[in-house]
């Protein structure tokens, strides 16, 4: 069985075109040594990425920073290098607050440009 993490909004009145959008989760984050500094976001999961981007607003937001690296960013559009910060130790929640995500190694980006 597959998973889908995309809405088809193609019965919608108004809609001329068929539109595919990603599921969005509003979340709570903070960072494992700081669960006081927690921060409402959303999150867009990926399934065909094995990386996890976050947005540097909302690292100085969390007060948390990691070591300078470069990273080869692969996409369908072709390669290139770019500029970021690792982190490890953040951790988000789903609003219920009942279950807590580990998220793997991520690394800051100034925007994640997404397409609507």
């Amino acid at each position: 069985m597959a998973t889908s993490h995309h809405v088809n909004l193609s019965g919608m009145k108004g809609l001329n075109t068929p539109r595919m959008h990603p599921l969005i989760v509003p979340v709570w984050i903070h960072h494992r040594s700081n669960s006081s500094n927690k921060l409402s976001t959303y999150i867009l999961p990926d399934e065909q990425s094995d990386t996890c981007f976050v947005k540097e607003e909302l690292l100085q937001r969390l007060d948390v920073s990691g070591p300078e690296v470069e990273l080869k960013l692969s996409t369908v559009l072709g390669e290139k290098v770019i500029t970021s910060q690792r982190n490890k130790g953040l951790v988000v929640h789903g609003y219920n607050e009942e279950v807590e995500i580990p998220l793997p190694k991520s690394y800051s980006r100034p925007s994640i440009p997404a397409k609507s």
